[in-house]
């Protein structure tokens, strides 16, 4: 089951998200040390919980309190980036630089309904570590 975040992102297959309903300490552990790394910023085992961005429920610390995009999103009342009328936008463009996935950016700035599945396929692969996406841009 796809649990399509605002940015894109599938939740489902987060290791927040996947740590809370399975209650696995080990995968908090090893994520919470993923991130720090990966974002430069200390984060406890303790705090990988999450039930998904576009729902009710527990969410990550950066998911609630930070994501720009989830802040746009919501009084928007869009269940992803893709329904918004502005998209693309400086918001999800800034996301993408800052991503490994930002070389999408050049996909198109108007894309079709193609080029939005494989941005969120990127984007999703470059978020949650896998070496497969590798950006050229600079």
């Amino acid at each position: 089951m796809k649990m399509i975040a605002f940015c894109g992102l599938d939740c489902a297959v987060c290791p927040a998200r996947t740590a809370y309903l399975k209650d696995d300490n080990e995968l908090r552990a090893k994520t919470a040390g993923e991130w720090s790394r990966l974002y430069g910023a200390d984060i406890p085992p303790e705090s990988v919980n999450c039930t998904g961005c576009t729902g009710d429920g527990l969410k990550f610390h950066h998911c609630e309190h930070a994501c720009e995009i989830r802040k746009c999103a919501l009084p928007r009342g869009v269940s992803n980036c893709g329904e918004c009328p502005d998209y693309p936008c400086a918001v999800i463009g800034g996301f993408w630089r800052w991503s490994e996935a930002r070389q999408t950016w050049k996909l198109t700035q108007q894309p079709s309904a193609d080029n939005r599945l494989m941005i969120n396929i990127i984007l999703s692969l470059a978020v949650f570590g896998f070496s497969a996406v590798r950006s050229t841009a600079s």
